[in-house]
């Protein structure tokens, strides 16, 4: 099993991915994330030492588990647990049923008060519990457990002690509180400023039925109704395909399941089936035609057939695995159903039965079908409106683990979703669009980049940063007339604004004129010299101009000892590589060496191949005394 990195890295460094690929490659073909390891509880011997107890407590089960949370479930003076599984069953109860257990019992519910300076549910709070001479202690925690959280009742088991001595609570604020009337085999309320032990009362024992775990044999078997429909490639062929909804059936002559749905099929009237065979993948001669159309005909299907091609398998297959976790080789029997629009909406993995394809058919042609509803067994209401998605956010996740392209695909599915008429969904809507255009600027998709932050200004048009990005995007793309004009738009809004400033310098570096950019960087820095992206791009235009009367080398280290004190500039490798690059302008090349290969152990792990060739490039000039300049790109 991979190790998470512990150090400060960027993103975690290529060997933890490639391992942790492998792993999530190997659940998905059935393994399990913890080995099949048995689940283990350990029994605290009083603070010397533990004791595996896993088999005598029953608690030794082959469950993947993950979360668990304690509580007296039903009341009767021992903890009980529950436990999610990774596995079925995905929840699961452990009542607790030891002759000793809940004989010599107490337990507290601490509730703060403000003015106390105590939140109501008491976090942080500790009980110090005294009998037979011993201090227990236990604290209010909220979210003690992996995604879990366990009752906020501090249960103590006392065994052979009878009597409570002493009560006492340790507020947050730092009050120590005592209390009062507290006894054996009691359930109490512990108000803050009280000092009495309030008698809880007791609710209703819900009884669970104990029930032996029967887990169902493992099988490839299965229909799959899908929450969205599922569109297949266009350039597709599939032959025979009828008008309206259609199944397609995956069969060989050799498989004997295939061979007895076939004859189901058959049997069954106005069944929209498609057969196609796969014995003739990659041009092999598995099947002649005529012996194919022999076999369908004696299963009493009339309906024209045909052949799979690879193209098909793998698209469907893609279906499949982009939605379906754990997948293994496509099974045969398989079969889709495609609605009218050729897209698909159920999967049948292995032989299904007519009634089951009759009653899915009916269900697609019900105008007001929902297919989230369809795709789960129970009824019940969905949480949209309870938890909403934020699409920046998971594009930005997405971002920072250097998926761009999910992040894009991401992004522009919202699109439909984030809208609306009112103020709140242009907004959203602009920022959508915003994003949309970051990741096509970095991406060299000047054209694109444009067009949405056009979008986004449009939505919002106080969203600056868009007009920002859009006005270096048509500089990028070498509309510099438009670029220019939008400096000169922006430099009206606020004249002498630094930032804005700085933006007509990084457009005059675009479109080429570097003598310009520089005399622009240098005015913002008499404005304010620590502005840092002046900084950083005059540094970098005085030590790799292309124009030698624009290099100064000396002049670039200095500019670059204030850039390296910048905030966060030792673990940024494009700050780093301009520092390396100063040095090497004013000859000090054991410096760039030391700088640029700083930058190269930060850039590593963004497996970023495309700057970490460049890079490379630039250490290799380096170590033959060569300093870097532009027009060698």
């Amino acid at each position: 099993m991979s190790q998470s990195p512990l150090g400060e890295e960027p993103k975690p460094g290529s060997t933890y991915i490639d391992a942790f690929g492998e792993l999530a490659q190997r659940i998905r073909k059935g393994a399990s994330f913890s080995g099949r390891e048995r689940n283990c509880a350990f029994l605290n011997l009083g603070g010397k030492s533990f004791a595996d107890a896993s088999a005598a407590l029953g608690l030794d089960l082959e469950q993947d588990s993950r979360g668990i949370a304690l509580c007296d479930w039903d009341q009767d003076g021992d903890i009980d647990l529950w436990m999610t599984n990774r596995t079925a069953p995905r929840i699961q109860f452990m009542r607790n049923e030891s002759a000793a257990a809940g004989k010599n019992s107490v337990a507290f519910l601490l509730v703060g008060d403000l003015l106390g300076g105590c939140p109501l549910d008491a976090a942080g709070a500790r009980l110090v519990l005294s009998v037979g001479g011993t201090d227990r202690v236990q604290t209010v925690h909220l979210g003690d457990g992996f995604l879990s959280q366990s009752s906020r009742w501090l249960h103590f088991g006392l065994g052979e002690f009878g009597k409570i001595d002493r009560v006492v609570v340790h507020w947050p604020a730092g009050e120590a509180e005592a209390f009062e009337g507290a006894e054996v085999g009691g359930r109490y309320l512990l108000k803050q400023l009280t000092g009495k032990a309030a008698a809880a009362q007791r609710r209703g024992s819900k009884v669970l039925e104990i029930k032996e775990l029967v887990l169902p044999e493992p099988t490839e078997l299965a229909r799959i109704w899908l929450s969205e429909p599922a569109d297949l490639p266009t350039d597709l062929t599939i032959p025979n395909l009828p008008n309206g909804p259609a199944l397609l059936n995956l069969w060989a002559s050799w498989c004997a399941p295939c061979l007895a749905e076939l004859k189901a099929f058959g049997a069954a009237d106005g069944l929209p089936i498609v057969p196609l065979n796969t014995e003739n993948l990659e041009g092999n001669e598995g099947i002649s035609a005529k012996k194919a159309n022999a076999i369908l005909k004696s299963a009493g299907i009339e309906q024209a057939g045909g052949f799979a091609d690879t193209k098909l398998i793998e698209a469907l297959d893609k279906v499949i695995t982009d939605r379906i976790y754990r997948h293994r080789n496509m099974p045969l029997p398989a079969s889709f159903l495609l609605d009218k629009d050729r897209r698909v909406r159920v999967i049948y993995k292995g032989k299904v039965e007519v009634a089951t394809v009759v009653a899915d058919l009916k269900k697609l042609s019900e105008a007001n079908i929902n297919p989230r509803d369809a795709a789960v067994p129970f009824s019940g209401r969905w949480s949209d409106g309870i938890f909403k998605k934020h699409p920046i956010a998971v594009a930005g996740t997405y971002r920072e683990g250097g998926y761009d392209d999910d992040a894009r695909e991401y992004l522009q599915r919202s699109l439909a979703n984030v809208g609306g008429e009112n103020a709140g969904g242009k907004l959203r809507l602009a920022d959508v669009h915003m994003r949309l255009g970051d990741i096509d600027r970095d991406a060299g998709k000047h054209e694109s980049a444009i067009n949405h932050y056009r979008l986004a200004i449009a939505g919002n048009p106080q969203l600056m940063p868009a007009r920002i990005f859009l006005t270096l995007s048509l500089a990028e793309a070498g509309r510099s007339e438009e670029a220019l004009q939008m400096v000169a738009n922006l430099k009206a809004v606020s004249p002498g604004n630094p930032n804005f400033l700085n933006v007509e310098a990084d457009v005059h570096r675009a479109l080429g004129n570097e003598a310009q950019a520089a005399t622009g960087y240098r005015a913002v820095l008499a404005i304010n010299h620590r502005y840092i992206p002046a900084i950083e791009a005059l540094t970098a235009i005085l030590a790799t101009s292309a124009d030698a009367g624009i290099r100064d080398g000396v002049e670039a280290v200095k500019m670059a000892e204030h850039l390296g004190g910048a905030p966060g500039a030792r673990v940024n490798p494009r700050f780093l590589l301009t520092i390396a690059d100063a040095y090497a302008e004013s000859g000090n090349f054991d410096t760039a060496l030391h700088e640029a290969g700083n930058a190269l152990k930060y850039l590593l792990p963004y497996g970023d191949d495309q700057k970490i060739s460049r890079l490379q490039k630039r250490i290799f000039r380096f170590k033959e005394r060569k300093p870097y300049h532009v027009e060698q790109d």
